[in-house]
């Protein structure tokens, strides 16, 4: 049987893990692939880069990766490179100081932004929890990335289509077939 592998946000220690789980006893392994415990945000080759408070995960390839960076209010791409936590890159792709603003993903601004989801193509859904907003980032391979307000207007609770709809601190989301289910965590509602 051949190993499991998968990454894990290491939120507390500021760093993206990899861990491999093979099929004989005490073969595992945790490889750190980018980030060293200092909790500042630094693009760059893997080996210098630096992460702060990475909470979500989305592959976009087998190694190639989004990452939600709640502690520097970005969405970064971790892309892999030969020999692990040594070859590689990490880039902003959207954000860059905290702030609640749509647009190309240069000038978007998110609050603390958790949970991170492939929808199809290049679209992803993030919980923009500070914000108490679902956003998508749309990777166009011709033209900028742009980020969009779905869900949510204003911190507060309230029923309704997208953003017309308040809720108060989205961290986490699931998606079942045509439908998405998210925490309204400070409402103690799930939706």
């Amino acid at each position: 049987m051949a190993a499991t592998i998968g990454a894990i946000a290491d939120t507390g220690n500021h760093r993206i893990r990899e861990f491999r789980l093979p099929s004989k006893p005490l073969g595992d392994r945790v490889t750190t692939l980018v980030g060293d415990g200092e909790n500042t945000s630094r693009d760059g080759p893997l080996r210098v880069a630096r992460l702060n408070a990475p909470t979500g995960l989305a592959q976009l390839g087998e190694n190639d990766w989004l990452v939600a960076e709640s502690g520097g209010h970005k969405i970064r791409r971790i892309t892999l490179g030969g020999i692990v936590g040594v070859t590689g890159e990490a880039k902003t792709v959207a954000g860059s100081i905290e702030g609640d603003q749509d647009g190309n993903a240069e000038d978007a601004r998110f609050k603390r932004p958790g949970g991170i989801w492939k929808l199809k193509g290049d679209t992803f859904l993030i919980a923009d929890w500070g914000n108490s907003k679902l956003k998508t980032l749309s990777l166009s391979g011709s033209s900028a990335a742009e980020v969009k307000t779905v869900v949510g207007s204003e911190k507060g609770s309230a029923d309704g289509d997208g953003v017309g709809a308040k809720v108060s601190d989205v961290h986490g989301f699931a998606i079942l077939g045509k439908l998405t289910y998210f925490s309204d965590t400070s409402n103690h509602l799930l939706r």
